[in-house]
């Protein structure tokens, strides 16, 4: 079904032209190299996203791209190498299963230090691409099966060291669903049975996910990564390990999209969390905001003992300290002074910028623009938020 877009000729278009606005481009275009317009941009989309998402696949030949929705879903190179390490640094890597493949890009990386693995998709297309792009990438330790997860389970009795599986996160319409019971398969409902294959199983859910549901439906969670790159929370990984029994260890992992390295890691325990006391103090010369896998992780109390610094309000996720941590994991601001939310305000600024940053403050970022004249840009910021003795803003310069 690909032959047509792998011709060379073809595939210099699509690179020349990856560029260009599709919509724009096919309205003014009937065919290319008798090939469909819409089959078309469909490639050139898909290799300008993957640019910054995938870059090893952009950067190789004769790669095909799926539909954009199915591009949106699927795992960044980021993601999927860390998937790819918590997989390598335990259990048995004799043979794994991927149970929702999909156009196949965590199974490529999940499936390099396996002697054998299996991708299972029911969408038939989107499964031949998947094994032609891996057959292109040159992993030939993978075998295509086109059938449902549940399906496969019901037939295939032979033992595996891990499983993967990431359930669909949208009903009818494209809606996007945020629960377990929503997401198909049932990851609920068919965990015994695949603890029952393998030992190990990583699920990947959706960022939006309530960890503390979700331990409460998952049994034997071992491990919990809460996955953050460039500040972004991305997704949540539940490591489930047939026969564990005790509390989950939370990790909140930080990785750099531009290298696809991790550059931090909060662990934690949530009974840790709940029983920690944090001291609650006035703002003093640094503010420091956790970065967004510990928000998302909710270690609120453990962030602020580890690193011995003071939470300015209950509500408000932001610490302060009189002198600099280097290495806090997240973002530290020095603040130069306090100032009023009036008029006056942007001609004390260079060119009237400042980056806004609001944290439980009585005021929306466009509010405190029309009331102040500033305009969002510059190096400095204007930081608000409430603290233990009141309201404030604060003109902050990053470290």
């Amino acid at each position: 079904m690909f032959e047509l877009l792998l011709r060379p000729e073809v595939q210099h278009y699509i690179r020349q032209h990856a560029h260009v606005d599709e919509k724009a481009w096919l309205l003014k275009t009937r065919e290319v190299f008798g090939i469909a317009p819409r089959l078309m941009a469909q490639q050139m989309a898909g290799l300008r996203k993957a640019f910054n998402k995938l870059p090893s696949w952009a950067s190789s030949e004769n790669i095909v791209y799926p539909p954009a929705l199915n591009l949106e879903q699927t795992s960044s190179e980021a993601t999927a190498r860390f998937k790819a390490s918590v997989v390598t640094s335990s259990g048995g890597h004799q043979r794994g299963v991927d149970l929702t493949c999909g156009w196949g890009v965590d199974s490529f990386f999940l499936s390099e230090p396996f002697d054998a693995w299996t991708c299972v998709e029911r969408d038939p297309d989107l499964l031949a691409m998947a094994q032609h792009n891996h057959h292109q990438l040159g992993r030939s330790n993978i075998v295509y099966e086109n059938t449902s997860a549940e399906a496969w389970l019901a037939t295939h009795k032979a033992r595996c060291d891990w499983i993967f599986i990431d359930p669909s996160r949208r009903q009818q319409g494209n809606q996007k669903v945020v629960s377990l019971a929503a997401c198909e398969p049932d990851v609920v409902r068919l965990q015994d049975t695949w603890l029952n294959t393998a030992p190990n199983v990583l699920i990947k859910t959706s960022p939006l996910l309530d960890i503390r549901q979700a331990l409460r439906e998952l049994a034997h969670v071992k491990d919990v990564f809460v996955l953050a790159v460039d500040n972004e929370c991305k997704e949540l990984l539940f490591h489930q390990v047939r026969g564990f029994v005790g509390e989950a260890t939370i990790h909140a992992c930080h990785v750099s999209g531009k290298t696809c390295k991790e550059t931090s890691r909060f662990s934690f325990a949530l009974s840790d969390e709940q029983s920690a006391m944090i001291t609650e103090g006035a703002p003093l010369r640094f503010l420091f905001e956790p970065n967004a896998a510990i928000l998302k992780a909710g270690a609120f109390r453990q962030v602020g003992l580890r690193w011995g610094v003071q939470k300015l309000h209950p509500n408000t996720h932001l610490y302060t300290a009189a002198d600099a941590i280097p290495l806090f994991p997240g973002r530290t601001f020095e603040i130069l002074e306090s100032v009023k939310p009036d008029k006056s305000l942007a001609s004390r600024l260079p060119n009237g910028q400042a980056n806004i940053l609001l944290r439980n403050y009585p005021l929306t970022v466009e509010a405190l623009k029309k009331k102040t004249g500033v305009v969002e840009g510059g190096d400095l910021f204007l930081l608000g938020a409430r603290h233990t003795g009141g309201v404030s803003l604060w003109l902050c310069r990053r470290l």
